[in-house]
């Protein structure tokens, strides 16, 4: 279920189970399309409930799987290349990934990408076959819930075609799969809320709370931090985005933005939803001459923001990522090294001078002989080559993602109040400078009392905001 993106974005993706890793393209599993003629007798009132919750329409059953822990995992995973080609191109992902500053050291990307599809999930819809996967065979309070999920998903597959390729000059950030998980997310919290009992719901977040803990340590041990923070991403990004959307739109706003995802800046920042500063303003980026291309494309505001937050401040990217006006993004190899080029454009002089100077900051702490900076005619390349598995230097962290991720969600929630959006605008832009990393984390434990009382000043200053 996602758009077309940069390859070594799209091997984190939760549904690459079949991907081949070649330059920018991907194609999903063809398969003959075969669906039973009924739901079966567990799932049927589950997707009646759906069906008219979402406002649309099952144009078919599909067929829902229910398996054993190993067969799940069976399922859920990817095998490794079977070729000496194919183990070339996962080394290629591994080299941008380590030039962008996103994973350092050596990545058994098969390796990693299989314990994120499989850990503390307890099922999933794949596209390619338009099935859906379920962890064990019993319907319980939490198995429900994650069915509601999954089915929200086809009736988006049915009605959007989640497994498009997308517009070969489209946005790569995984857009139209942030939204789809934003939609999902939606649906199943309003499952939830209206037809689990107190206990039920109670049970359900017991239950996520130790899977998703003992999913944690597991990734943790065992997959770089930036692929982790890369696979979470769409998550983190789609909800808010759709509860923005949702707010004031509800249903048709989803299908609005299923049909037409926007580009990954607007998921960044959900207040350019409906502007004229949402539209990206045209950038290029070439390789060099005389080197083999491997990949062309846009990065998407939240993985610049990933790259960028690596070696500097988290507000410093921040505030570079929301100057970006438009940006592109090229791979190529020169000789035995790969190397990137990440072109950016400011919305305006100020915006591109901010953004050159993040460069230079970020460019000034990377290894030696990697990375240099150049400005265009208002054109700021960022030229950064892998460094090597043995180069010691500072990587993405999910830490990081506190304070983007802390913006939007503070902007979702005062939406989902009720909260007018120039209102809820005004009060992020007050309160988001005024918090440490540590309150935004939720590291410190009187965070919440202090986020309130900031919030509060704020609205009160804001209420006015037109």
């Amino acid at each position: 279920m996602n758009d077309r993106a940069p390859s070594w974005l799209m091997v984190m993706s939760v549904v690459i189970l079949a991907v081949a890793v070649i330059g920018a393209a991907y194609m999903m599993l063809s398969v003959e399309d075969e669906y039973p003629d009924r739901w079966d007798a567990k799932v049927e009132p589950l997707a009646a409930w759906v069906a008219d919750a979402r406002d649309l329409e099952f144009e078919h059953p599909v067929y829902v799987n229910f398996l054993s822990p190993a067969e799940y995992t069976a399922a859920a995973s990817v095998e490794g290349p079977a070729t000496e080609e194919g183990d070339d191109d996962l080394a290629d992902v591994v080299s941008q990934m380590r030039a962008l500053g996103l994973v350092t050291g050596e990545v058994d990307l098969t390796e990693s990408v299989n314990t994120l599809n499989d850990s503390g999930t307890l099922a999933f819809y794949r596209p390619s076959d338009k099935q859906i996967y379920v962890r064990g065979t019993s319907l319980t309070p939490a198995v429900r819930v994650t069915l509601v999920h999954e089915l929200v998903h086809v009736l988006q597959d049915q009605h959007f075609d989640l497994g498009r390729n997308g517009d070969p000059e489209g946005d790569p950030f995984g857009t139209l799969r942030a939204v789809a998980e934003g939609d999902a997310g939606r649906i199943e919290d309003q499952y939830a809320a209206e037809e689990l009992s107190g206990p039920e719901r109670e049970a359900v977040a017991k239950d996520s709370e130790e899977s998703g803990q003992e999913a944690a340590d597991e990734v943790a041990a065992s997959v770089p931090e930036g692929l982790t923070a890369v696979f979470a991403a769409p998550y983190m990004f789609g909800e808010p985005f759709v509860a923005h959307v949702a707010a004031d739109d509800g249903n048709a706003g989803m299908d609005e933005a299923l049909s037409d995802p926007p580009s990954s800046r607007v998921l960044f920042d959900p207040r350019l939803w409906g502007t004229p500063e949402a539209t990206d303003l045209d950038v290029s980026a070439q390789v060099p001459a005389g080197t083999e291309e491997l990949d062309s494309d846009r990065l998407g505001s939240p993985i610049l923001y990933m790259v960028l937050a690596s070696r500097l401040p988290a507000a410093d990217a921040l505030t570079a990522v929301d100057a970006v006006g438009g940006e592109r993004y090229v791979a190529y190899r020169d000789g035995s090294r790969v190397c990137t080029r990440t072109v950016v454009k400011g919305r305006d002089a100020a915006a591109t001078s901010t953004l050159e100077g993040a460069f230079e900051r970020w460019a000034e702490v990377s290894p030696a002989d990697t990375t240099k900076v150049s400005n265009d005619a208002g054109s700021i390349m960022l030229q950064t080559c892998d460094p090597g598995p043995d180069a010691e230097f500072t990587a993405v962290t999910l830490d990081s993602l506190a304070l983007p991720v802390g913006r939007i969600d503070l902007f979702a929630a005062l939406r989902t109040n009720g909260t007018k959006p120039a209102v809820a605008s005004c009060v992020v832009d007050k309160v988001i400078p005024a918090l440490t990393s540590e309150q935004i984390s939720g590291a410190d434990p009187e965070a919440e009392a202090a986020i309130a009382g900031v919030v509060a000043g704020a609205a009160g200053s804001c209420a006015g905001a037109s």
